[in-house]
């Protein structure tokens, strides 16, 4: 008998709670920092950098509306979704009277 896996779309766990995928938006974030940083006034840039930190651990997130599924692909999603397509929800709400 063969044991069949009941995932396979795992996602890959570097630390505790840190991803692969979580290790390589936060590096690629960090180079898109480093790059705009020299377009930044000088006063700002302590700022600049912890905007950056900031919007990049909410974007690793998951999404609190969608479950399963990173802020930053919430987003994707929600941009690029079809606004003249109507999706029924089935709501079975019995009303106790």
């Amino acid at each position: 008998m063969y044991i069949i896996p009941s995932e396979i779309s795992s996602e890959h766990k570097i630390f505790k709670n840190v991803y692969l995928v979580d290790l390589i938006f936060m590096v690629t974030s960090f180079f898109i920092t480093m790059t705009l940083s020299n377009a930044v006034n000088p006063k700002v840039i302590i700022p600049f950098y912890v905007f950056s930190f900031v919007l990049t651990l909410f974007l690793i997130m998951k999404s609190v509306s969608n479950p399963g599924v990173r802020n930053y692909k919430a987003i994707y999603l929600m941009l690029i979704r079809d606004r003249k397509t109507y999706h029924s929800l089935d709501w079975n709400i019995e009303r106790e009277e």
